[in-house]
Protein backbone atom coordinates (compact mmCIF):
# COMPACT_ATOMS: atom_id res chain seq x y z
CA UNK A 1 0.00 0.00 0.00
CA UNK A 2 1.25 3.71 -1.02
CA UNK A 3 1.49 6.36 1.47
CA UNK A 4 -1.11 8.02 -0.17
CA UNK A 5 -1.20 11.19 2.60
CA UNK A 6 2.72 12.11 1.58
CA UNK A 7 2.48 11.02 -2.43
CA UNK A 8 -0.42 13.60 -2.44
CA UNK A 9 0.73 16.43 0.13
CA UNK A 10 -0.42 19.70 -1.66
CA UNK A 11 -2.39 18.50 -4.32
CA UNK A 12 -6.31 17.92 -4.66
CA UNK A 13 -6.40 15.42 -7.94
CA UNK A 14 -4.32 12.88 -10.02
CA UNK A 15 -5.12 12.39 -13.44
CA UNK A 16 -4.74 9.60 -15.92
CA UNK A 17 -1.41 7.40 -14.59
CA UNK A 18 -0.68 6.32 -12.22
CA UNK A 19 -3.54 7.15 -10.25
CA UNK A 20 -5.41 5.58 -12.65
CA UNK A 21 -4.02 2.03 -11.92
CA UNK A 22 -4.87 2.24 -8.66
CA UNK A 23 -8.30 3.71 -8.12
CA UNK A 24 -9.49 1.50 -5.96
CA UNK A 25 -6.47 1.80 -3.23
CA UNK A 26 -7.57 5.36 -3.87
CA UNK A 27 -10.69 4.89 -3.44
CA UNK A 28 -10.51 2.82 -0.30
CA UNK A 29 -7.75 5.73 1.29
CA UNK A 30 -10.47 8.63 0.15
CA UNK A 31 -14.05 7.43 0.58
CA UNK A 32 -15.45 10.65 -0.75
CA UNK A 33 -13.53 11.48 -3.73
CA UNK A 34 -15.07 11.58 -6.83
CA UNK A 35 -14.31 9.23 -10.00
CA UNK A 36 -14.27 11.03 -13.63
CA UNK A 37 -14.26 8.05 -16.29
CA UNK A 38 -13.08 9.74 -19.45
CA UNK A 39 -14.25 7.37 -22.44
CA UNK A 40 -13.60 7.97 -26.13
CA UNK A 41 -13.61 5.36 -28.80
CA UNK A 42 -10.79 3.09 -27.91
CA UNK A 43 -9.43 2.33 -31.64
CA UNK A 44 -9.02 5.96 -31.82
CA UNK A 45 -6.99 6.02 -28.36
CA UNK A 46 -4.75 3.11 -29.88
CA UNK A 47 -3.56 5.06 -32.52
CA UNK A 48 -3.34 8.05 -30.50
CA UNK A 49 -0.95 5.81 -28.06
CA UNK A 50 0.80 4.08 -30.27
CA UNK A 51 1.85 7.18 -32.02
CA UNK A 52 2.92 9.01 -28.86
CA UNK A 53 3.10 7.21 -25.43
CA UNK A 54 3.94 3.31 -26.48
CA UNK A 55 5.74 4.28 -29.64
CA UNK A 56 9.03 2.28 -29.88
CA UNK A 57 10.98 5.45 -30.18
CA UNK A 58 9.84 6.71 -26.70
CA UNK A 59 11.16 3.25 -25.58
CA UNK A 60 14.69 3.38 -27.88
CA UNK A 61 17.84 3.02 -26.12
CA UNK A 62 19.20 5.95 -28.00
CA UNK A 63 16.87 8.21 -27.00
CA UNK A 64 16.53 7.13 -23.35
CA UNK A 65 20.46 7.14 -23.31
CA UNK A 66 20.42 11.16 -23.97
CA UNK A 67 17.14 11.34 -22.31
CA UNK A 68 17.11 9.30 -19.12
CA UNK A 69 13.97 10.69 -17.66
CA UNK A 70 12.36 8.31 -20.16
CA UNK A 71 13.75 4.95 -19.34
CA UNK A 72 12.39 5.57 -16.30
CA UNK A 73 9.16 6.29 -17.58
CA UNK A 74 9.15 3.17 -19.38
CA UNK A 75 10.11 1.18 -16.35
CA UNK A 76 6.93 2.92 -14.24
CA UNK A 77 4.82 2.30 -17.52
CA UNK A 78 5.72 -1.30 -17.60
CA UNK A 79 4.96 -1.67 -14.12
CA UNK A 80 1.79 0.44 -14.34
CA UNK A 81 0.62 -1.46 -16.98
CA UNK A 82 1.74 -5.00 -15.62
CA UNK A 83 -0.67 -4.05 -12.64
CA UNK A 84 -3.54 -3.08 -14.25
CA UNK A 85 -3.61 -5.28 -17.61
CA UNK A 86 -1.36 -8.09 -16.73
CA UNK A 87 1.40 -7.43 -19.21
CA UNK A 88 4.76 -4.93 -19.37
CA UNK A 89 3.36 -3.18 -22.21
CA UNK A 90 0.07 -3.29 -25.05
CA UNK A 91 1.87 -3.88 -28.19
CA UNK A 92 -1.45 -4.65 -30.93
CA UNK A 93 -4.50 -2.69 -31.24
CA UNK A 94 -6.39 -5.96 -30.55
CA UNK A 95 -4.84 -5.98 -27.02
CA UNK A 96 -4.95 -2.60 -26.29
CA UNK A 97 -8.42 -1.81 -27.29
CA UNK A 98 -9.58 -5.04 -25.02
CA UNK A 99 -7.19 -3.57 -21.93
CA UNK A 100 -8.93 0.10 -22.25
CA UNK A 101 -12.60 -1.75 -22.91
CA UNK A 102 -12.18 -3.89 -19.79
CA UNK A 103 -10.59 -0.84 -17.79
CA UNK A 104 -13.25 0.98 -18.35
CA UNK A 105 -16.03 -1.67 -17.24
CA UNK A 106 -13.90 -2.39 -13.88
CA UNK A 107 -14.25 1.22 -13.50
CA UNK A 108 -18.26 1.40 -14.12
CA UNK A 109 -18.82 -1.75 -12.10
CA UNK A 110 -16.55 -0.81 -9.02
CA UNK A 111 -17.47 2.99 -8.51
CA UNK A 112 -20.33 3.61 -6.81
CA UNK A 113 -23.10 5.62 -9.78
CA UNK A 114 -23.00 8.64 -7.13
CA UNK A 115 -19.32 9.12 -7.18
CA UNK A 116 -18.50 8.47 -10.81
CA UNK A 117 -18.52 10.87 -14.07
CA UNK A 118 -18.22 8.88 -16.95
CA UNK A 119 -17.33 12.10 -19.28
CA UNK A 120 -16.26 12.66 -23.19
CA UNK A 121 -13.27 14.86 -22.38
CA UNK A 122 -14.24 17.98 -25.52
CA UNK A 123 -17.69 16.65 -26.56
CA UNK A 124 -19.13 17.06 -23.40
CA UNK A 125 -17.61 20.75 -22.17
CA UNK A 126 -17.51 22.14 -18.60
CA UNK A 127 -21.16 21.82 -17.99
CA UNK A 128 -20.98 17.83 -16.62
CA UNK A 129 -17.74 18.02 -15.00
CA UNK A 130 -18.38 21.28 -13.44
CA UNK A 131 -22.13 20.08 -12.36
CA UNK A 132 -20.19 16.63 -11.15
CA UNK A 133 -17.37 18.59 -9.10
CA UNK A 134 -19.84 21.47 -7.94
CA UNK A 135 -18.20 24.55 -8.80
CA UNK A 136 -19.22 26.63 -11.76
CA UNK A 137 -18.31 26.98 -15.05
CA UNK A 138 -14.88 29.14 -16.10
CA UNK A 139 -15.87 32.49 -17.06
CA UNK A 140 -13.81 35.57 -18.77
CA UNK A 141 -13.63 38.78 -17.96
CA UNK A 142 -16.70 39.40 -19.85
CA UNK A 143 -18.82 36.76 -18.07
CA UNK A 144 -18.44 34.31 -21.33
CA UNK A 145 -18.10 30.22 -20.04
CA UNK A 146 -14.34 30.13 -21.65
CA UNK A 147 -13.84 27.68 -24.28
CA UNK A 148 -12.75 24.01 -23.05
CA UNK A 149 -9.36 23.55 -23.51
CA UNK A 150 -7.81 21.30 -25.84
CA UNK A 151 -3.95 20.52 -25.06
CA UNK A 152 -1.81 17.68 -24.96
CA UNK A 153 -2.80 16.50 -28.17
CA UNK A 154 -1.56 13.60 -30.93
CA UNK A 155 0.23 15.61 -32.99
CA UNK A 156 2.18 17.87 -30.78
CA UNK A 157 3.13 15.07 -28.96
CA UNK A 158 4.74 13.58 -32.44
CA UNK A 159 6.41 16.32 -32.61
CA UNK A 160 7.91 16.34 -29.31
CA UNK A 161 9.08 12.53 -29.81
CA UNK A 162 10.39 13.23 -33.44
CA UNK A 163 12.80 16.46 -31.88
CA UNK A 164 13.73 14.03 -29.41
CA UNK A 165 14.91 11.20 -31.56
CA UNK A 166 16.47 13.82 -33.88
CA UNK A 167 18.25 15.10 -30.69
CA UNK A 168 19.51 11.88 -29.84
CA UNK A 169 20.87 11.03 -32.97
CA UNK A 170 22.68 14.28 -33.37
CA UNK A 171 23.79 13.87 -29.93
CA UNK A 172 24.86 10.13 -30.65
CA UNK A 173 26.45 11.44 -33.98
CA UNK A 174 28.10 14.13 -32.05
CA UNK A 175 29.05 11.57 -29.41
CA UNK A 176 30.87 8.90 -31.87
CA UNK A 177 32.85 11.60 -33.64
CA UNK A 178 34.09 12.69 -30.57
CA UNK A 179 35.06 9.03 -29.39
CA UNK A 180 36.74 8.76 -32.88
CA UNK A 181 38.31 11.95 -32.36
CA UNK A 182 40.02 10.87 -29.21
CA UNK A 183 40.95 7.41 -30.60
CA UNK A 184 42.31 9.45 -33.33
CA UNK A 185 44.86 11.66 -31.22
CA UNK A 186 45.43 8.96 -28.47
CA UNK A 187 46.47 7.03 -31.28
CA UNK A 188 48.86 9.53 -33.01
CA UNK A 189 50.54 10.50 -29.50
CA UNK A 190 50.79 6.14 -29.13
CA UNK A 191 52.46 6.24 -32.82
CA UNK A 192 54.60 9.39 -32.03
CA UNK A 193 56.14 7.64 -29.04
CA UNK A 194 56.77 4.40 -30.29
CA UNK A 195 58.97 6.18 -32.96
CA UNK A 196 60.89 8.11 -30.55
CA UNK A 197 61.35 5.14 -28.54
CA UNK A 198 62.30 3.44 -32.28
Amino acid sequence: AGDWDRIFEGYDATVDYPGCVVYKELMEKYPDAKVILTVRDPHSWWKSANETIMHPGMRGSLVTTFFPFLAKMRRMTAIMFQHAHGVPLLTSEQQAVAAFNDHAAAVRAHVLADRLLVYRVGPDGWGPLCAFLGVPEPRGADGAVLPFPRVNERDSFVAMRVRMERTAMALAVASGAAVVAAVAVAARFALRSLLRRG
